[in-house]
């Protein structure tokens, strides 16, 4: 399961998280039908709860790209 918290995965994740809160944002202020009223709030608590999931994974470090630090010579 860790492949869900990694990359690009997680981070598109992030984005349709927000989405998703946006959009049951929307359907809980429309004035037009109570249907998509009562369905704007299972909208909502989805992205808030992928959000919070996915917002708080560990970055993935490039194992080349971080430099290891050297002690100084005497």
């Amino acid at each position: 399961m860790g492949f869900l918290f990694r990359g690009r995965f997680a981070q598109r994740m992030e984005y349709v998280s927000i989405v998703l809160i946006l959009l049951g944002i929307v359907l809980l202020c429309q004035p037009f039908a109570l249907v998509l009223f009562r369905i704007g709030f299972g909208v909502l608590l989805t992205g808030w709860i992928g959000l919070t999931v996915f917002s708080h994974r560990k970055p993935v470090r490039d194992v080349e790209a971080v430099p290891v630090a050297q002690e100084p010579e005497a």
